[in-house]
């Protein structure tokens, strides 16, 4: 049997091919979500060169955004209403990867519409 590693590389190289991007990211989310198996997420850590990956690919004024939205309203889990998620500060890279789980939980698991402003955003 795989260890969790090599089985969340094998998913980030089978997304890297996928074209249609609703497949891709099911695709790196499941290695996301087999990374996560590698500890209790609470405990949950990545390597420095994956954190540093990240903040060089993301814009900063989305960091900006993100923070202003969880300062005024931190993210919960839907289903057990506990669980705020806030960030510290916008290189707050553990509840940033808590808030990319938690929002893909609330997603699949959660009662979202449409008629929601923070559902839309």
């Amino acid at each position: 049997m795989a260890d969790y590693q090599t089985r969340a590389n094998e998913w980030f190289e089978r997304a890297k091919e996928e074209k249609d991007l609703f497949v891709k990211f099911i695709l790196l989310y499941i290695s996301f979500e087999v990374l996560c198996k590698l500890n209790n997420f609470d405990k949950y850590k990545l390597n420095e060169d994956i954190k540093n990956k990240f903040f060089e690919s993301i814009a900063n004024d989305e960091l900006d955004n993100l923070k202003e939205e969880l300062d005024k309203k931190p993210l919960k889990n839907e289903q057990r209403g506990s669980g705020l998620i806030k960030l510290q500060n916008k290189r707050d890279f553990l509840n940033i990867l808590k808030f990319v789980n938690q929002g893909r939980n609330n997603l699949f698991h959660g009662d979202k519409g449409l008629d929601n402003e923070r559902d839309i955003l």
